[in-house]
């Protein structure tokens, strides 16, 4: 089952409400939130199954003593726990219980630190690890270590295994490995699968428990990222594998990054260069013939002059939005304004298809948003509409506020329709619908990359319902929530 939803018991509101809009804004997580102990079992009776990650507060109004711990771990929800203070003997205590990971109350600026758990607890559900250990004990204790991490373990006896297994199960991301092991100890594993995957495909972790200084460097120049000396401490492990996968994941998001940079660039080159020559040729034939001016040629140079100027804010949005600098100012704003004054600007593009824009909007309540970048996404959803449509066809925006407290934005269209493999990939940087624009418009894959990125801003969700050849409904949902800063005032 996948789910999204954290359970937050914790009897300070504003600090529920700022770990709330953080988890919702930065990773759209929903929450639940109990102010006591009695709550959090109501809450429990109602959704436990329904819960990925919880952190509680240890000291409660009518549970001072962490009693809130027992009751989620017994529902096998992954626990952090938050606390103003903790002694070693507390920490044992936890530790033994099994939860992931506390955090101290140490104000404000502790949130992104639980974000940053909660995410990783997200992510290792889909985080597959090896664990290679010949003694028993010691690679169930690894593997029960792992799985209240969350993620996926499988065991291997002896490193010719462990081969076996890692060729046999993609997308390994970690390999756990003991030094002194039948048919094929650690080091060599290490080496082999060097051979076969680099740090950024797969991470390795060398353990022993022979007192050798040398074993860990033996384990780092055959090729492992870091290593451990057993017996484990909980907390040291945790932190080496987290690290580990971080490292992994940092390099894989440069080389993507790299990779969108150089289309990027391919992009600029052609789709700026031949508008631009077009351009050129029209305005030297115009100045040979200066008393033949013909409008039509006026009217391809203004079209094109947009078509240039609207690629080169697109690729500098992206630009914008890969340094980490996509910055969101939200106002009270009404959505429905907002798409109203949009469709308005887009008929003038719809009519040279014949394709009426049509509305169908609820009532809505004001929203805290960045006007400019909600007006951003519906251009560019209205775009995308009047681009993949047939002509004498009609596009349908609706607008509705469900009891969930929601906004909800559709943009329906009636053109040819997305097949299954390209949704699967719509949503990121410079893929396409696949399909042809019904006018020649050109397509470069930024467009719903840019809304995806703006809803994913403002804590919300985008997706799309399509058939071939019947049409696509794109769907936006926006929180009704006040921002983190709104809180506090």
């Amino acid at each position: 089952m996948d789910f999204n939803r954290v359970l937050i018991v914790e009897d300070s509101k504003a600090m529920c409400a700022a770990v709330a809009s953080a988890l919702q804004t930065e990773h759209g997580y929903l929450c639940d939130i109990a102010y006591s102990f009695n709550e959090a079992k109501l809450l429990l009776q109602e959704h436990a199954d329904k819960y990925f990650a919880s952190l509680l507060d240890l000291n409660l109004p009518d549970a001072p003593n962490g009693e809130v711990v027992d009751i989620v771990l017994k529902e096998s929800i992954p626990a952090v726990i938050f606390t103003a203070n903790i002694n070693a003997e507390t920490r044992e205590k936890f530790w033994s219980k099994g939860v992931v990971d506390y955090v101290l109350k140490e104000g404000f600026h502790n949130i992104s630190y639980i974000t940053a758990v909660i995410n990783r607890l997200d992510l290792n559900r889909h985080t597959k690890i090896l664990v290679v250990d010949d003694n028993k004990s010691s690679s169930t204790q690894l593997k029960q270590l792992l799985e209240i991490h969350q993620f996926q373990v499988f065991i291997a006896d002896n490193g010719k295994h462990a081969l076996d297994l890692y060729n046999a199960i993609p997308n390994i991301s970690l390999v756990i490995t003991d030094s002194n092991m039948p048919e094929m100890g650690g080091i060599v594993l290490v080496k082999e699968i060097r051979k076969l995957a680099p740090k950024e495909k797969t991470s390795i972790i060398g353990v022993s428990g022979i007192a050798d200084s040398h074993q860990s460097a033996l384990f780092i120049k055959s090729g492992a990222d870091s290593f451990l000396h057993k017996p484990l401490v909980p907390e040291e492990f945790y932190s080496v594998v987290n690290s580990s996968l971080q490292n992994q994941e940092a390099i894989n998001k440069l080389k993507k990054l790299n990779e969108e940079k150089n289309r990027f660039l391919a992009i600029a080159a052609h789709d700026v260069r031949s508008p631009l020559s077009g351009i050129s040729s029209l305005c030297e034939l115009m100045l040979s013939n200066p008393q033949d001016m013909n409008i039509e040629f006026i009217q391809v140079i203004s079209d094109t002059t947009h078509q240039v100027t609207k690629l080169i804010n697109d690729l500098l949005d992206v630009s914008v939005i890969e340094s980490g600098k996509f910055d969101i100012i939200k106002t009270l704003s009404s959505i429905n304004s907002i798409i109203e004054s949009r469709i308005v600007l887009s008929q003038a593009s719809a009519s040279k298809k014949n394709i009426s824009i049509n509305s169908e909007l609820g009532e809505l309540e004001p929203v805290m948003c960045d006007e400019a970048r909600i007006s951003q996404l519906i251009d560019n959803l209205i775009t995308n509409a009047i681009k993949y449509s047939k002509k004498h066809s009609e596009i349908l925006i609706s607008t509705e506020m469900p009891e969930n407290g929601r906004i909800i934005i559709a943009v329906k269209d009636y053109g040819q329709g997305i097949s299954q493999e390209r949704i699967d990939t719509l949503f990121e940087m410079f893929k396409t619908a696949g399909s042809t624009p019904t006018a020649g418009e050109t397509s470069t894959g930024i467009g719903l990359a840019i809304a995806k990125k703006i809803v994913d801003a403002h804590g919300g969700k985008i997706w799309v319902d399509s058939e071939l050849e019947q049409g696509s409904t794109f769907y936006v949902e926006l929180p009704c929530t006040l921002s983190e800063q709104d809180v506090f005032k």
